[in-house]
């Protein structure tokens, strides 16, 4: 992300923003909040399943403990998102055979953004940089906790 695009999104530069090498544009690293919210669910998700391997997940969970904050982390990113979103379609309800209260019907339109365009743009504005060449330069200095 470069910066004024940074500015753009309300951001002000701050020297622990992680940039890249100028080898590889030298923006700022940045990813759009609904990959990483698909990430959270699949995390969820996994964790449902019992699955705490790491094999979705960009970093190692060197503990159980690690493992609860960043599955805490997905729940508490995916409630702000809900809230924030804020999905006001109604949902109706039938009577089911077998069923002694009323069901939702689920099956309902929703008003969507078109997300194979976000993914278009997504995979049209990706740089690639090898988890090796990031890394903090010169000027960065790291924040005492995360923000």
């Amino acid at each position: 992300m470069t910066l004024e695009q940074l500015l753009r999104t309300g951001e002000k530069p701050s020297p622990s923003m992680a940039r890249y090498p100028d080898e590889y544009g030298g923006g700022y690293m940045a990813t759009v909040e609904a990959i990483h919210q698909l990430h959270c669910v699949d995390m969820i998700r996994r964790a449902s399943w019992g699955a705490q391997d790491n094999s979705t997940s960009h970093e190692s969970h060197k503990s159980p403990e690690s493992f609860r904050i960043h599955l805490d982390h997905c729940i508490e990113m995916i409630r702000q998102n809900i809230m924030c979103r804020s999905d006001v379609t109604m949902l109706t309800y039938d009577w089911v055979e077998g069923v002694e209260d009323p069901f939702p019907n689920f099956n309902i339109p929703h008003r969507c953004r078109n997300f194979e365009k976000v993914l278009d743009w997504v995979d049209g504005h990706r740089v690639f940089v090898p988890k090796s060449k990031v890394v903090r330069l010169e000027d960065n200095v790291d924040l005492a906790s995360p923000p």
